[in-house]
């Protein structure tokens, strides 16, 4: 008895689970773009998710890597390179001729992001304001627990702060290439609906670090060995097999 509902219970979470995902596609879909900066190790993962929630993807680079280019590129993202300034500003004056769809979910691909946390974004664009900024502040010191808070919109300018995701309307990004780095998001547009938080990454002891460096390049090796990336043939460098 107790086997037959297991089996009713699971077969109720697919169905919702099937009407859920169909009712995210009839909605549409959304551009995800990442921010990068030497991040060749996580890139592959980190587009190949995207890819499972939107078939437009996009890679901005800050620096040029072109390993980095060869695997977002070769998993079916659109690379580009942003020289400048990189503020929230600077960043969207790039962005804003790129992304074309009504919705955009943009993303500091750094160690501080988790790839847990896309389909919350995901789920959450569709309801977003016009502009959703996360913001965090370079302290001396950060906190044991993760943890985030609302600001006032005129809290920090731009160039106070590094956005570690938004979501923003194409109206939204389109507001906030015309701002100044040195303006606050409150100077936005009255017409918009803005929402600031601020976010504060948890601290990673010297063996998550180092854990983590491992898992990248573990996922690195396993695309490269599953491609048969010339890189295979000829060897690693600092590498031994």
């Amino acid at each position: 008895m107790a086997l037959v509902h297991t089996q009713g219970i699971r077969s109720n979470v697919v169905y919702s689970s099937e009407r859920f995902i169909a009712s995210i596609q009839r909605r549409g879909s959304v551009d995800i773009c990442y921010i990068v900066r030497n991040q060749a190790l996580r890139i592959g993962s980190a587009v190949t998710r995207a890819l499972e929630f939107t078939d437009s993807v996009f890679v901005i680079q800050l620096e040029e890597d072109e390993k980095e280019r060869y695997i977002a590129e070769k998993l079916g993202a659109i690379v580009y390179s942003h020289e400048g300034w990189t503020t929230a500003p600077d960043i969207a004056k790039t962005l804003q001729d790129i992304l074309q769809d009504t919705q955009s979910i943009i993303i500091s691909l750094d160690n501080d992001w988790r790839l847990s946390q896309l389909p919350a974004l995901y789920t959450s664009a569709r309801t977003a304001p016009d502009v959703l900024l996360a913001v965090k502040r370079q302290t001396e010191s950060q906190e044991d627990k993760a943890g985030s808070k609302i600001l006032e919109a005129d809290a920090y300018a731009y160039s106070e702060v590094t956005i570690q995701h938004s979501i923003c309307s194409k109206e939204g990004l389109a507001q906030i290439a015309l701002q100044d780095r040195n303006n606050t998001p409150g100077d936005l547009t009255r017409d918009l609906r803005v929402l600031v938080v601020e976010v504060t990454p948890k601290r990673q002891t010297t063996s998550q670090q180092s854990l983590t460096t491992i898992s990248g390049f573990s996922r690195l090796l396993y695309w490269m060995l599953e491609s048969r990336h010339p890189l295979i043939l000829f060897g690693i460098p600092g590498a031994l097999f």
